[in-house]
This record gives C-alpha cells, structure tokens and sequence, in this order.
C-alpha cells in the first residue's frame, strides 16, 4: 500500500484551518510541510501506519519521499514508525514491510536500531534505475548526467548507490552515503521504471515507446538478476 504522510499539496488543503497541522512557513516541493513536532500529528500518522497493517491486513507500506519528512525530534518519526510495526509484527506473528521512497541516499533507514538506524525494512535505489536508464537509452540530460560514467551499472549493482559521496552535478554538491557491507543486498529495492520516473518525463513516456524489444529484454533481466528485492511495475 503506498502512503503519503510527507504532503497534502497547496491546492485545496484547509487543515490549517481547523488546527496546527502544518509548519507555517516551511515548506517542501509540495507547499507547507507537516508539522511532525505536534504530539498528536505523528500519533495520527502512525495509527494510520498501522490501521492499514492491522485492520485491513496489508502485507506492507511503501512511505512516499520520506526524505520531505521534516523531523526535529530526538527519535525520528520514521524510526518510532518502525519501532510500533515491528511490534506488531510480533503480535499478528506475521511479517510486515516498510519500503521507503527516499533521495537521500542515506543507508541510516535500512541500518538497525542497534547499529543507529531506523529499522525500516528496506529503501528504493533511484540510482540503479538511473544507472539502467543511462545505459539502455543514451539519456544524459538533467540527473541522469553523472551516470553515464562507464562504471555506473556496475557500482549500483556492487554497491546500491552510485552517488555514495560523489559529487553530484545535478545537485551540485557531494551526496549520499556508502550502503555498509553488512547491510543485506535485498533492502534495497530495484527497478527499470516507475510511477515517478515515468512521471517525471515530460511525455510521460515508457521504455516501451522507445527502446527495442532486446532492449526491454535486458532491462527485464536486469531488474530480475540485481542483488536487490526487484519491484516490477505494471
């Protein structure tokens, strides 16, 4: 189940109109960010977390843009978040999932609590589908400069992340981190397209409108044959 606890968009939200729901003044790509230091906003973020979980029985979440999750608490909203489903999960002794959709290239979300991490279940790795994306098509507009370096397919598939440190040209600064060698390969998830990707383009285009058959070939076994979980999109 894909959930959304990062934004409500500027067009038509009235919360603030009822309570304090928003940050008045900070803002992230999509208008007034929420407001994570008021007690009860996170409380009804994470019985909704749970809500599906529990009483609807999904299997898993997927958190959107998490890194637009603007927490100045001492344990972050993620990391409580994971704390309360991992309970769960040991009461319903069934296995629940929390995937997080993050730019950050930050391996803290998928580390454990004990090594200083949040405990979430795994993260997506836009850099693979950067670095696939590159190769297959020849696109090196925008973000997808930097991976047109000759190494770039092989350093996400070894390592998760391309950007671990390295400058970045769209950013213009170094970003990310290195994903530790004793975090396993399946947290992170993989994938030659999805909904923002695709969504991103100004045509909305797939690689199906573009690339060859033997092309959509490889992408296919790419994505099945990475180290990581592959996420396949309809």
């Amino acid at each position: 189940q894909d959930v959304v606890y990062n934004h409500l968009g500027p067009s038509g939200n009235y919360l603030p109109e009822f309570g304090p729901y928003l940050r008045d003044g900070q803002r992230n790509t999509w208008g007034d960010s929420i407001d994570l230091d008021e007690p009860a906003v996170r409380e009804y973020i994470i019985e909704n977390a749970l809500m599906w979980l529990r009483d609807f029985h999904v299997d898993g979440l997927r958190l959107d843009a998490v890194h637009a999750l603007h927490d100045e608490q001492p344990v972050h909203i993620l990391q409580e978040l994971a704390e309360r489903v991992d309970a769960l999960s040991a009461h319903q002794q069934r296995p629940l999932t929390l995937i997080a959709e993050s730019d950050l290239n930050d391996p803290t979300l998928i580390l454990p609590r004990e090594a200083g991490g949040y405990g979430l279940t795994a993260q997506w790795s836009d850099d693979w589908h950067h670095a696939v994306h590159v190769a297959l098509t020849g696109e090196t507009a925008g973000y997808y400069e930097d991976f047109a370096a000759a190494d770039a397919v092989a350093k996400v598939t070894r390592g998760g992340f391309f950007h671990d440190g390295t400058f970045s040209s769209f950013r213009g600064r170094p970003h990310g981190r290195p994903v530790p060698d004793t975090v396993p390969a399946w947290r992170l998830v993989t994938f030659a397209q999805d909904h923002d990707q695709i969504g991103n383009r100004a045509a909305g285009d797939r690689l199906s409108q573009t690339l060859s058959p033997g092309r959509l070939a490889v992408a296919a076994v790419l994505t099945l044959t990475a180290p990581g979980t592959p996420m396949l999109f309809m």
